[in-house]
């Protein structure tokens, strides 16, 4: 059932896509330091989602490395945990009243 959501959202997205790069077909100008481009106005809305999502991923990098780092070491800790039981401090369990 979940495919069958995600390919219907993928569809409608494409579509929604599709008919905006047919409706924005006139040439706009981007000016940039060095000169000037003429490109579709779709293109161009195009691109500009693409860079930003590079960006987005580049700046998440960090935060996931460092999560998968983390998680690592814990589960190399918990491994030596059950392997060395009696390398663990002997702590009484208290009842609570």
């Amino acid at each position: 059932m979940r495919r069958v959501i995600s390919l219907a959202v993928l569809l409608i997205v494409f579509a929604t896509s599709l008919a905006f790069a047919v409706l924005n077909t006139e040439p706009v100008e981007l000016d940039y330091y060095f000169g000037a481009w003429h490109l579709p106005l779709a293109l161009l809305i195009g691109i500009a989602i693409v860079i930003g999502a590079a960006l987005g991923v580049l700046a998440s990098i960090g935060m996931v490395l460092r999560s998968k780092r983390e998680a690592a070491r814990l589960r190399k800790e918990v491994q030596y945990t059950t392997d060395n039981p009696t390398n663990m401090r002997a702590v009484p369990i208290n009842e609570v009243s």
